[in-house]
């Protein structure tokens, strides 16, 4: 079993709380599978990669750093992070791939698309409740949500963390259709089942699990065509 962990954050470049999951979480698996963490920031040196912890691990851990190509580094932050993305999604080579952040979100859907890898996403935050960004990026602000909204509903597994805890883990379709334990811990939804949602609430029966624009128009559709046909 080969995992791959994509990550903007890896030590010794991290900052915040998701460089500290993807951190351990490699240790973990590094004790009982081969990990390769792909990353930003650059090439690390031997004694910057976390050793293993336990006498006889089973699996080994790998860093591979990427800088931001010399063509963009001029650009748009969010173009820069695109073409590290773009390098990382060309070098995955696992049986499943575990991306964090927008960051690494268009790595990780764009190495599924072309590898047909699976791919789980770790939310540690969602760029719609970071208004602040668009001061930073501007219009990129727009590119990192879109990167973000697609890998996510596009995604074999999602997992949602909470205060340092696992609180959802599942199909995306599953985790989004569960919009007010989302809410309750202050997460969002896509638009397109916020819509159904507020259209259940005023006594419609619409499934929660029609992520994309095309299936929330048809289950609107569908819906107003049977109230007809009664």
């Amino acid at each position: 079993m080969k995992v791959e962990i994509l990550s903007r954050e890896y030590p010794p470049k991290v900052y915040g709380g998701a460089g500290v999951h993807a951190e351990e979480l490699s240790k973990v698996l590094a004790e009982r599978v081969d990990v390769t963490v792909r990353a930003f920031d650059g090439p690390r040196a031997e004694n910057e990669i976390p050793e293993i912890p336990g006498d006889n691990p089973k699996g080994s851990l790998k860093v591979i750093g990427y800088d931001v190509p010399k063509e963009l580094q001029e650009a748009n932050g969010a173009l820069k992070t695109f073409g590290v993305d773009l390098q990382i999604a060309n070098d995955v080579d696992a049986d499943i791939i575990h991306a964090h952040t927008w960051y690494t979100c268009l790595a990780g859907y764009l190495a599924k698309m072309l590898h047909g890898t699976p791919l789980v996403i770790t939310a540690h935050s969602l760029e719609p409740f970071r208004p602040w960004k668009r001061e930073q990026l501007g219009g990129g602000y727009n590119l990192s949500s879109w990167a973000e909204k697609d890998a996510y509903e596009h995604a074999d597994r999602v997992i949602v963390m909470n205060e340092g805890r696992v609180a959802m883990d599942g199909a995306p379709r599953e985790v989004f259709a569960q919009v007010e334990k989302l809410k309750s811990i202050g997460l969002t939804v896509p638009d397109t089942v916020e819509l159904l949602y507020e259209l259940n609430q005023e006594g419609m029966d619409l499934p929660l699990d029609a992520v994309s624009v095309e299936e929330c128009a048809r289950a609107i559709c569908q819906a107003f065509d049977g109230a007809e046909g009664k």
